[in-house]
């Protein structure tokens, strides 16, 4: 049994070691990851987007036709 008197050695384990490494930026990763999505800067140029992101999205679902086979909606470009 444990009495009110008794002193419990305690050992800390990482106390005193440093940062290891440097934080990243998290809302710069998050923030040029939508931009890469969206490729906003080429649109702006008036380039062609590329085959990634939103275009690829785009790209890979449309043309979407209907189950009897009447009518076809495609993807021509999108702007912001």
């Amino acid at each position: 049994m444990v009495t009110g008197n008794s002193v419990i050695k305690r050992t800390y384990i990482g106390k005193d070691f440093q940062d290891v490494m440097e934080l990243p930026d998290l809302i710069d990763i998050q923030l040029s990851s939508y931009e890469r999505f969206l490729q906003r800067e080429r649109l702006r140029k008036g380039e062609a987007p590329e085959m990634q992101g939103l275009e690829e999205a785009f790209r890979t679902t449309f043309p979407i036709e209907s189950p009897t086979g009447d009518m076809v909606l495609e993807y021509e470009y999108y702007t912001l």
